[in-house]
């Protein structure tokens, strides 16, 4: 039996398909505002955030490398240690930042992606009508899917920034110390 979908809560069946969930305008209204968020944190913000902290995990690069070719890590000591523990550190953060900025494949990213496999126009035109049938759940599969990218985007970021700030302190502190012993 269908209901009005216009009824508020209302849940209606199409000949046997998964349960349709209607929702009201204002959730409806939510759902496109956060996938709108989500996205524009995940294209704008980390990919920004993420070229900054490339530009200088590649500055303490040149630093790490002038140390060993020049510095303290030829010879035997704590401030040796201290420059390989930043290398492995900085390595380990510019892995997390490339990770970060590599794009995401068409079946994790937004559904956008999955429309080039139509292969005519009238193919992408049925697509999206189907999809229509569930477009509340669709919406916020969506903003969902996009919420969670870009939380680990995020999250990545995070990590790479500790790990340099914790490098380069490490080899501050240790390069110091084998000036003064």
């Amino acid at each position: 039996m269908n209901q009005d979908p216009a009824a508020s809560g209302a849940r209606s069946r199409d000949d046997g398909s998964a349960h349709r969930l209607d929702i009201s305008p204002v959730v409806r209204d939510r759902l496109a505002a956060a996938a709108t968020v989500a996205r524009a944190e995940l294209i704008s913000d980390s990919q920004q955030r993420a070229g900054l902290l490339l530009s200088w995990a590649g500055v303490a690069y040149g630093v790490v490398v002038t140390l060993i070719l020049t510095g303290p890590a030829r010879f035997p000591g704590i401030g040796r240690f201290g420059v390989i523990v930043a290398l492995i550190m900085l390595s380990a953060a510019v892995m997390l930042i490339l990770v970060t900025i590599r794009p995401v494949s068409a079946k994790r990213g937004p559904r956008i992606f999955s429309y080039a496999e139509a292969s005519t126009p009238q193919a992408l035109i049925e697509r999206l009508n189907a999809e229509t049938a569930n477009y509340e759940l669709l919406m916020a599969t969506d903003a969902l899917q996009l919420v969670r990218v870009a939380r680990t985007k995020n999250r990545n970021l995070r990590w790479a920034v500790d790990l340099i700030v914790t490098g380069i302190t490490i080899m501050t502190i240790t390069v110091f110390l084998e000036r003064l012993i």
